[in-house]
């Protein structure tokens, strides 16, 4: 059975989700209802309850690695951030945005916990695994991939899915430590 994390990263004001990083909440929610799969949503901000509140109406399990180290992008730490949440969560899929932030750090997490990466993903299907497409050569040939080892990061091409929208309410999350 997988589990599957979706990373998210708080937007320049370090308090709130970027977009992208809720178009990836939406991709794991539809992804973990399709396989019957854990969700766990992952957060890395300067405030990471506040980022959190509209994840509310989720009902998922919430981590999240709060600081003032982690509200600008830096990869030394986001890159352990990361790496943290993926071993919190025991994730064995690993959604996340293809933003600046974690296109830079993420390979280097996959590295770190055994894995592989898979970027430019633009959409998730399959039914009792997971097929991730994507595009190649200026976007003339299309790929659907598929792997079986894990973890399994895949970063996600921002505008292919929907952004998560959800009341904001107070909430309380789990904070994972970092070293």
């Amino acid at each position: 059975m997988e589990t599957i994390l979706v990373l998210t990263h708080a937007d320049e004001t370090g308090f709130s989700l970027s977009k992208a990083s809720l178009e990836a909440v939406t991709a794991g929610k539809e992804l973990a209802a399709r396989l019957s799969a854990t969700l766990t949503i992952g957060i890395v901000a300067a405030d990471a309850t506040a980022a959190a509140s509209v994840l509310a109406s989720t009902g998922v399990r919430l981590l999240g690695v709060s600081g003032e180290a982690f509200s600008q992008a830096r990869y030394a730490s986001d890159v352990i951030a990361a790496e943290a949440l993926c071993r919190a969560a025991k994730a064995t899929i690993v959604l996340a945005p293809g933003t600046s932030r974690f296109t830079r750090v993420a390979a280097g997490a996959a590295h770190r916990l055994g894995g592989f990466i898979d970027t430019h993903i633009t959409a998730l299907g399959g039914t009792d695994t997971v097929e991730a497409t994507r595009w190649f050569y200026r976007q003339r040939v299309e790929a659907v991939i598929s792997r079986d080892v894990r973890p399994w990061f895949l970063l996600l091409d921002a505008g292919t899915h929907a952004a998560f929208v959800g009341a904001s309410q107070p909430i309380q999350i789990e904070q994972v430590a970092v070293e």
